[in-house]
């Protein structure tokens, strides 16, 4: 009996969600706006720290071949290939937004990502198989299927405006659980 005791503890250790708490006194504090000026574009964003969570407000403009502002993790090492669902509790406005999971630090090469909707301003939990997620590069769906074994390889989580066109959004994120 203790030994069952002693193996079903370590299995509820092992499936623990990992979570990225956006809150004032959360664990995301290092996350920062990225925007296509990095590379000639025009398009401004902002992220605002509130007591429940960040808020990022922008501008998306195409001049100059622009056309994305994101809100990016700082690198680190994420294996999540034991988890099979991500929870993620956000509102927003103007533009659909796309969560990455980036297993490469060079912005062509392949990465996940799964578009979220518009929430017209109300907080709204989503939740997705990981299986969900497509692979992306440069912006453009390669595959509707994940290499789930790249789950264990991620080494940065990020948020990025998912529409090609010009215009405001507000995007404010709480939590991102995976389980």
């Amino acid at each position: 009996m203790k030994i069952l005791s002693v193996i079903m503890t370590l299995l509820f250790l092992s499936n623990s969600p990992f979570v990225l708490d956006f809150r004032q006194s959360g664990n995301t504090q290092d996350w920062y706006v990225l925007c296509d000026s990095v590379m000639g574009g025009v398009s401004t964003a902002r992220a605002s720290q509130n007591e429940n969570s960040i808020q990022i407000k922008g501008d998306v403009s195409l001049e100059n071949n622009g056309g994305f502002a994101s809100f990016r993790s700082p690198y680190s090492d994420f294996a999540l290939g034991e988890f099979t669902h991500v929870k993620i509790k956000y509102r927003s406005t103007g533009m659909r937004m796309g969560f990455t999971l980036n297993w490469n630090r060079e912005f062509w090469l392949p990465y996940f990502k799964y578009v979220l909707p518009i929430t017209d301003g109300e907080w709204e939990t989503a939740e997705i198989l990981l299986n969900d997620f497509k692979t992306y590069r440069l912006e453009q769906v390669q595959s509707d299927k994940i290499n789930p074994a790249r789950l264990n390889d991620i080494i940065r989580f990020g948020f990025i405006t998912s529409e090609k066109r010009a215009g405001s959004f507000e995007f404010e994120i709480q939590e991102i659980t995976f389980y």
